[in-house]
């Protein structure tokens, strides 16, 4: 579960860095 939730926020955090309007 632990690494789970470490994945999850790794892919959350690429998400917005990928997103040129979060970066706006």
């Amino acid at each position: 579960m632990r690494i789970y939730r470490i994945t999850s926020s790794f892919n959350q955090e690429s998400l917005e860095a990928d997103s040129p309007s979060n970066q706006a």
